[in-house]
């Protein structure tokens, strides 16, 4: 690293996060730009700015930086994955340890679900404004704390003070810097009543605790049923495990009220009347992946703090009670009188249905599941319909139409065509002649009932053809915009 122009390398601090130290280096070396320093500690220009989820770590290994025996610990203390290992399986752990080493956030967000979890990717630069006080008279500077990074943590543990948002213009040159606190000129501030912001702190407390567990230790069969059993206790489930949805609902929306306007809260406007949302996937016996923080607002409520939620997780037993079975179907007591009436009367198939009420298709199911041998009908329009379909599409008619005149499937007019290449080619010359005499028509219809519209415009107007001509008729398409001019 010192021959790559690095030679002040500062302390990382407990709990600062690696974006930080990123931020800390480049400022203590004075290199021209950012990318600059990317270049020295990875080898790559870019990886600097990953702000939430460090990337390329084994770049560092390589060059010698002793902090990086165990990049997975590091990241586990230093960013924001620290929220989410203790909720992943190994498997998991061991590819995402993997795109730590070698990829990039986008691969850890992928593998996470963060994209699809609607709690959203993005992690916000988030400080307290009394820690970055505190630090700037201590250290002369002041860094960003991993704790106030992780999602659903508004509330400074050791200030009890709301937490700010940094609001950063959304631009490529803005994404190529590195910020520390006293950088940013604009904060955004949350305001909340005193009970809200109560709330607040017990999840901030919540997620740092649950950030320091074992990695994987949350990923175990026995969380769904400590959901329901303290579900049950505050009588928002059944004793079988079914969720009464209407009042939990109620109850989760009223324990979070005044919170729906910071971002990741928003997931609760997707709680309604008749739909658990996250409540029934992270609850039931048959469980969905979830983001964390879903996890961490179920908690909040049913737990008063993680000493509580870990011993109810420790005597979590499985229910010896087997699942509530499905009603055995009842039997249909016209298939019998179907099947006397085919074997006895010797009845055809579409009659004896109609006469049940039952129709064409049922009635062959239930003669095959009755083992009733039966001739099928034979197609005799079918070779004529081939036929009329081969004409139409030798003309240029489209395959929905063909099928729709001749009274054939879909199916049956593609096979046609990829059975026969002459008529194939014939149908594919004539479909691009008929397009070329629309496009051609619409065109010029266009030009003739707006003359000297811009072409600009023109290209916005609806069913133009303008673009089909571009690409397929450019020679007319030229010279018939010359003519109009």
């Amino acid at each position: 690293l010192f021959r790559r122009g690095l030679t002040n390398l500062p302390w990382l601090h407990p709990e600062e996060t690696i974006y930080s130290w990123y931020a800390a280096c480049h400022r203590a070396n004075g290199l021209n730009h950012p990318i600059c320093t990317s270049w020295a500690l990875f080898e790559n220009p870019y990886s600097i700015f990953a702000h939430d989820i460090p990337n390329r770590l084994l770049a560092l290994q390589d060059h010698g930086y002793h902090l990086l025996s165990d990049p997975l610990s590091l990241v586990a203390r230093h960013s924001v994955l620290g929220f989410f290992l203790p909720w992943l399986s190994s498997d998991r752990v061991a590819i995402i340890n993997d795109h730590v080493k070698y990829g990039t956030p986008k691969d850890v967000k992928y593998h996470l679900g963060l994209p699809a979890s609607r709690i959203g990717a993005l992690h916000p630069f988030k400080a307290c404004v009394d820690c970055i006080k505190e630090d700037v008279q201590t250290l002369g500077y002041s860094y960003w704390r991993t704790t106030h990074q992780f999602p659903g943590v508004w509330v400074c543990l050791k200030h009890r003070m709301l937490l700010s948002q940094a609001e950063l213009a959304r631009s490529p040159r803005h994404y190529h810097r590195c910020f520390l606190p006293p950088d940013i000129s604009h904060w955004k501030s949350i305001s909340v009543d005193s009970q809200a912001k109560e709330t607040l702190l017990r999840l901030s407390s919540l997620a740092y605790d649950i950030s320091h567990m074992r990695v994987g230790e949350l990923c175990t069969s026995r969380l769904p049923i400590v959901y329901r059993q303290s579900l049950t206790d505050l009588s928002l489930s059944t004793e079988s495990g079914q969720l009464r949805i209407q009042p939990a609902i109620k109850c989760i929306r009223k324990y979070y009220t005044g919170l729906h306007s910071i971002p990741e809260f928003r997931i609760l406007s997707s709680l309604s009347q008749d739909w658990a949302g996250f409540i029934g996937n992270i609850a039931r016996r048959q469980t969905k992946p979830a983001h964390p923080f879903k996890h961490l607002l179920l908690i909040g409520l049913l737990f008063s703090d993680i000493r509580e939620f870990k011993n109810a997780l420790s005597q979590a037993v499985y229910s010896t009670e087997p699942c509530p079975s499905p009603p055995a179907p009842v039997a249909d007591s016209r298939k019998a009188i179907f099947e006397k009436m085919v074997i006895d009367g010797k009845m055809s198939l579409s009659a004896a249905g109609r006469e049940v009420g039952i129709s064409g298709s049922t009635a062959v199911r239930w003669a095959k599941l009755a083992g009733i041998n039966y001739l099928k009908r034979p197609k005799s329009g079918k070779k004529q319909g081939i036929e009329k379909a081969s004409k139409l599409l030798a003309r240029g008619e489209s395959k929905q139409k063909t099928s729709e005149t001749c009274r054939i499937s879909m199916t049956t007019v593609t096979r046609l065509l990829s059975s026969d290449p002459d008529l194939r080619s014939r149908w594919a010359a004539a479909r691009f002649q008929v397009k070329r005499d629309t496009s051609r028509a619409a065109f010029s219809a266009i030009l003739e009932s707006n003359p000297g519209v811009p072409l600009r415009i023109l290209r916005k107007f609806h069913a133009t053809g303008y673009n089909w001509l571009y690409r397929n008729d450019r020679v007319w398409l030229k010279c018939r915009l010359e003519l109009s001019q």
